[in-house]
């Protein structure tokens, strides 16, 4: 079996270096960061125009609500004193809308001025300083 002009392929040797290319990419993604945090305190120019970053917190509602649905709130802080009205219950499986006006948020029987429950449409005034309390899907809007 003479030569046949074949030449038999070289194995690549398993203890190449694979270490610069993985320094190299940790390196990058290191310096990746620390641009990203550099931009996030600077100002950034593109093409001549200036961009400044800054971050806003959303807007706060502007006084107390004129409808609401399910929770505790104190009339005249968080909403507005006044006759509410309510079409029902939104959700179809419980059917009823428990309301409660109270004298203050202790969650005592004792502190309770009046309470009810709806089934459809129903109307309560509420004054400042009391608390309202709803449950069971109502929506509730100042009339």
């Amino acid at each position: 079996m003479g030569n046949t002009g074949f030449r038999q392929a070289e194995t690549p040797s398993t203890s190449s270096p694979r270490r610069p290319a993985f320094v190299l990419g940790i390196t990058g993604l290191i310096l990746g960061f620390v641009g990203l945090a550099r931009f996030n305190r600077r100002e950034a120019t593109n093409g001549g125009v200036q961009l400044k970053l800054t971050q806003t917190s959303p807007a706060k509602p502007a006084g107390p609500a004129t409808s609401f649905g399910d929770g505790t709130y104190e009339v005249g802080v968080d909403v507005v004193a006044g006759r509410y009205k309510t079409q029902g219950p939104t959700d179809d499986l419980f059917k009823n809308c428990y309301w409660q006006r109270t004298k203050d948020d202790s969650g005592q029987f004792r502190s309770i001025i009046a309470n009810g429950n709806t089934q459809g449409p129903g109307s309560v005034t509420i004054k400042a300083g009391e608390f309202f309390q709803t449950s069971g899907g109502c929506n509730w809007a100042k009339q």
